[in-house]
């Protein structure tokens, strides 16, 4: 991954975009990752009052950055991506790794998932616990190393012996359900570190997503920020909280 995203490349998402490292020496902090994603689109402007004020267009690029931490975590490694006007920061992630993906020399498959806090599901089953009626894991073979928990172990199985990359569990039960139980809390905590994606859904039509409690930070900044002091508060704000 690091020598992906060490390149600028091309992908798609309903539009062309283009990513773009940020190329500067980090001096000790050289295994983080910064780099830009833009997408073009085409401005209408008017020429100065000398030239009569005239309309033309002219090509604009929306800009977000990203922060990329390649190093090996039990959790995966982790993408920081900046909110902007590019769109869903999640949405865009998957397209880029989906670009990933086809390159010929790409090693392991990548799937970009969101980090949430798992405190939001645990309310969630409290405030339901007898109630759900619908619950659905979507999980992703995980990290080449590490195992936390009984999940992790099982899906390197299904990686390793019938070349799965996603497995989903679902639970449904038209007159409600108990999820109090280890094995839903194991895999609640596998999938809201980046493994995954959960879904639920209540008999009187309450819902969760974890996609929607993705952790998010906010960063104060003035628009003459050098790049290496915009990359210390990222990293200190994203990674090492």
């Amino acid at each position: 991954m690091r020598r992906v995203f060490s390149e600028p490349f091309v992908f798609q998402h309903k539009k062309l975009y283009h990513y773009v490292p940020v190329g500067f020496e980090l001096s000790d902090q050289t295994e983080y990752q910064m780099g830009k994603v833009a997408r073009e689109r085409t401005v209408r402007d008017h020429l100065p009052p000398s030239e009569d004020l005239e309309p033309f267009e002219r090509a604009s690029w929306d800009v977000a950055h990203i922060v990329i931490d390649p190093q090996h975590h039990d959790d995966g490694q982790k993408f920081g991506f900046e909110i902007s006007s590019l769109g869903d920061p999640l949405a865009l992630l998957r397209s880029m790794t989906a670009h990933i993906n086809t390159l010929p020399h790409a090693p392991f498959h990548i799937a970009g998932n969101p980090i949430s806090k798992i405190q939001s599901f645990v309310d969630f089953l409290e405030r339901h616990p007898e109630n759900i009626s619908f619950i659905q894991f979507d999980l992703n073979a995980p990290n080449m190393f590490g195992d936390r928990t009984n999940v992790d172990a099982e899906m390197k199985v299904a990686r390793d012996k019938y070349r799965a990359k996603r497995a989903r569990v679902v639970l449904a039960n038209d007159e409600g359900m108990s999820l109090d139980h280890q094995r839903i809390r194991e895999m609640a905590e596998y999938a809201t570190t980046g493994g995954g994606e959960i879904k639920a859904k209540t008999l009187d039509k309450a819902s969760f997503h974890s996609r929607e409690g993705v952790q998010e930070v906010y960063i104060p900044t003035d628009g003459d920020i050098d790049k290496r002091e915009l990359l210390w508060l990222l990293i200190n704000a994203l990674f090492r909280k």
